[in-house]
């Protein structure tokens, strides 16, 4: 896990670059869009992470602009210090169990 003094840097960095609680953006949203038709999947997020939320700075198949940060595969990677996380199948995951995400009827199928 990475240090409190690299986790103020993390988010020192997501406040400068200045796309939280923007409105939409046409680039992020052509990027779902194709994401999801490339993949054949119902939902593609572009999450940002601050202290205690994800923010979707694009949504594709979902209405919801921001959930909990708690228990998330993003927290995961918040945590972990490495740039990237892929779960090839979340629903079997059990580090999503506790999330509505893993549990709900729109769960999480693949994490990248």
């Amino acid at each position: 896990m990475p240090g409190k003094k690299k986790e103020g840097e993390r988010l020192a960095a997501l406040q400068w670059c200045g796309l939280l609680e923007t409105g939409p953006d046409a680039a992020f949203d052509g990027l779902t869009a194709l994401a999801a038709r490339r993949f054949g999947v119902p939902i593609v997020l572009v999450s940002l992470v601050d202290e205690a939320r994800l923010w979707f700075k694009a949504a594709y198949g979902q209405a919801e602009r921001e959930a909990p940060r708690a228990g998330t595969f993003c927290e995961h990677v918040v945590e972990s210090g490495q740039p990237l996380l892929v779960v090839p199948d979340a629903r079997i995951d059990p580090r999503l169990r506790p999330h509505r995400l893993g549990t709900g009827p729109e769960r999480v199928g693949f994490y990248a």
